[in-house]
């Protein structure tokens, strides 16, 4: 009688900590589901990822030297599109260059941009693109 008592308490004491092993790996797998959906939502803010789009010109010497049409997803960047479509360069957080093009401060030319038409007014790291956002670089002298 005293052995099955024990046993019934091992059994009861097994099934417990299943039951814990269970709800710990529960636990993790909805961890990983947020931390994996929170990747998604990132990824649907990625370059080349998203349903959103917008175009970037780039003038140089008064002449449109190209045109690129970009998709991206939501809380992309400016500067992040134009690494990827416009081969661009930033040092200490301004834009250095792009298609190659750098600033060049013995002449005074330094890479300025409108957007939809409007003069820019924040850096190009710090701007979040808007689907259907109109943006011209401008090699321009100062």
């Amino acid at each position: 009688m005293k052995k099955m008592k024990k046993m019934k308490k091992m059994k009861e004491k097994n099934t417990f900590l299943v039951s814990i092993v269970m709800v710990v790996v529960i636990v993790a797998l909805l961890a990983l589901i947020l931390v994996n959906s929170g990747d998604s939502t990132e990824g649907s803010g990625g370059v080349g990822e998203g349903g959103n789009q917008a175009t970037f010109i780039v003038t140089i010497d008064g002449e449109v030297h190209s045109t690129e049409d970009v998709t991206f997803g939501d809380e992309v960047s400016m500067f992040a599109l134009m690494e990827e479509y416009l081969d661009a360069t930033e040092i200490d957080g301004f834009v250095n260059s792009i298609v190659g093009v750098e600033n060049n401060p013995d002449e005074n030319l330094f890479w300025v941009y409108d957007i939809n038409e409007e003069m820019g007014l924040e850096s190009a790291l710090d701007y979040i693109m808007q689907d259907g956002d109109l943006v011209e670089w401008k090699l321009e002298s100062f």
